[in-house]
């Protein structure tokens, strides 16, 4: 009986340690499989692997290192579950998935730099921001540095991506803590493979349902840009929404009144929001009504903290009939505007120009009416740097060059005529 008992234990010990080190191997395997298919867009590393009796596997210290961000995306331990052992093999080994299965991520971190965005590796992502999220900020466009400000160093969360027998179909859940969260289930999405699990266009097609709930944020950020832009919150979100508008008026486009308010009530409020997108269609499914349809007509089907929103839609406008512009001659400007003098002045500068004026004095006159004064401490591509002393510190200013109207630097008589304004 003793020697039975001891062969039976061996066993067990034997075959728990080739469950351990088959589930290692075939984990690491995947690991580098993923590793390799992502090669041209980043680099993946994780310091382990473990695993459980139950049939999870995990992996602690994920690092996702994307060429088109400055800062890595980290996990402190990712987890995938089965749902039992039987499910474990077939997509280690086969990339077969079970017909329920989790994949969860804790601790995931972003660290916030003003520069997120790799202006070198990403000028199609940095285009799209700036058209379709050029928020208005205090006369410039809403950027890290202003998270930053507000408290936001980093992006902290949790995200779970799963499927199940009750509920068909993919659902994705990220918890950003105070931040808030947000949930898409797309119904249809019925992935068998890993490799259709990577596809995000075979994946995220037909209705997504999206709820984004709000934890806070909106208000904050709210109040800092209408503070910064030295008006009201009902200004600035107007002023948001102007912007939004610019993008679609050149598609011939306009929002309804009804999506125009959930807009602004949404920057200005926060809260829930839930409603369902097609993905793979144009605006993501927002129905889009011709210019003489009026009354009834096809609309997107969403909730606000519950209440349904009737109404949300966007318009086709007529062509702009043709206008007549009379010329007008200039007003002369004064000397600290930037006309020769027999002293120091601001004067005008080209936008060719603004990177000979680091660590030069300069007047800035922004789209909205506001002007900054400082030094020029950066220039980019999109953004313009000016430093001031504020309560016996510097604070950086990020300026978007699309909403500088006149830039002028401080210096003396021009010595020829290539030195006088140049204008915008």
């Amino acid at each position: 009986m003793k020697k039975l008992f001891v062969f039976l234990l061996i066993v067990v010990i034997v075959g728990y340690a080739a469950f351990k080190g088959g589930a290692w191997y075939q984990t690491r395997q995947a690991l580098i499989d993923t590793r390799e298919r992502l090669d041209e867009m980043g680099v993946l590393r994780w310091s382990g692997i473990g695993s459980g009796l139950s049939g999870q596997v995990s992996v602690s210290g994920l690092q996702w290192s994307p060429f088109a961000l400055s800062s890595p995306i980290t996990a402190d331990r990712v987890v995938f579950r089965p749902g039992g052992v039987a499910g474990l093999w077939p997509i280690l080994s086969e990339g077969r998935l079970p017909d329920e299965w989790s994949f969860s991520a804790t601790g995931v971190q972003l660290m916030l730099k003003d520069e997120l965005l790799q202006d070198w590796i990403a000028p199609d992502h940095r285009q799209a921001l700036v058209q379709w999220l050029q928020i208005p900020c205090g006369g410039r466009v809403l950027g890290v540095s202003d998270l930053r400000q507000l408290g936001i160093g980093q992006l902290n969360g949790d995200l779970t991506l799963r499927s199940s027998a009750d509920r068909p179909g993919i659902a994705l859940e990220v918890n950003a803590g105070a931040l808030g969260s947000i949930d898409l289930y797309a119904p249809q999405a019925r992935p068998s493979t890993l490799s259709e699990l990577r596809s995000a266009e075979t994946l995220w097609t037909g209705p997504v349902q999206v709820t984004l709930r709000d934890g806070g944020l909106m208000r904050k950020l709210s109040a800092w840009c209408a503070e910064q832009g030295k008006q009201s919150k009902s200004a600035w979100t107007a002023s948001v929404l102007k912007a939004l508008e610019k993008p679609l008026a050149a598609m011939r486009l306009a929002p309804s009144e009804q999506l125009a308010s959930l807009y602004r009530t949404f920057l200005r409020d926060g809260g829930a929001l839930s409603t369902t997108l097609q993905v793979n269609q144009p605006f993501w499914g927002v129905p889009v009504r011709a210019p003489d349809q009026s009354g009834e007509g096809a609309s997107l089907n969403a909730r606000y903290n519950g209440n349904g929103v009737p109404g949300l839609y966007l318009s086709r406008t007529e062509p702009d009939a043709p206008t007549v512009v009379t010329p007008v001659e200039p007003e002369p400007e004064s000397p600290a505007a930037g006309t020769a003098s027999d002293g120091p002045a601001y004067r005008a500068v080209g936008p060719e120009a603004y990177g000979d004026q680091l660590g030069r004095d300069v007047r800035i006159e922004l789209d909205t009416g506001r002007v900054v004064e400082g030094r020029l401490s950066g220039v980019s591509e999109h953004v313009l740097e000016v430093t001031r002393m504020m309560d016996g510190g510097e604070v950086a200013y990020p300026l978007a060059r699309e909403a500088i109207v006149r830039f002028a630097v401080w210096r003396a008589v021009p010595t020829d005529s290539a030195d006088t304004e140049k204008g915008q």
